[in-house]
């Protein structure tokens, strides 16, 4: 007990290194000022690897039907928070916005599944390529 009050009682030390955000933005990480560049980054690096296939079937993926799938989602929260808000909190009246939003929230899981599934076959078959590069390298470095 002695060691915890000693540990508590301790002065803190202050440091004069930058805080996280500092670090971040000195190496140009989003930033209010970086987001229109980081922006251009996005779309740059969209329409030169648009016909990769893990990177269109994840646009696909989260295209009209997610969007819609969301902006229904945020209808129902909207319409959760009415009644809430309203003073109609019994049982009776928020049972079918819960299940409407439960419903939608399964959809939403099963598109990110999806999602989640073709980024790391996107991540396996881009480490499978930088082993290969790698390995090409070497034998060609000395043989």
């Amino acid at each position: 007990m002695a060691a915890v009050s000693a540990l508590r009682d301790a002065p803190r030390r202050t440091s004069k290194s930058p805080s996280g955000r500092q670090r971040r933005e000195a190496a140009g990480y989003a930033t209010p000022a970086s987001i229109p560049r980081t922006s251009k980054s996005i779309i740059d690096g969209y329409r030169r690897f648009r016909g990769v296939g893990y990177l269109t079937t994840t646009a696909a993926l989260m295209g009209t039907w997610a969007d819609a799938e969301v902006a229904e989602l945020a209808a129902a929260a909207r319409l959760l928070r009415s009644i809430v808000a309203g003073g109609k909190a019994q049982a009776a009246n928020l049972q079918p916005a819960m299940a409407r939003i439960r419903a939608l929230d399964r959809k939403l899981a099963s598109l990110g599944d999806a999602v989640a599934a073709t980024l790391g076959e996107a991540s396996r078959q881009t480490g499978d390529l930088l082993m290969l590069i790698n390995l090409t390298r070497w034998v060609s470095r000395w043989c």
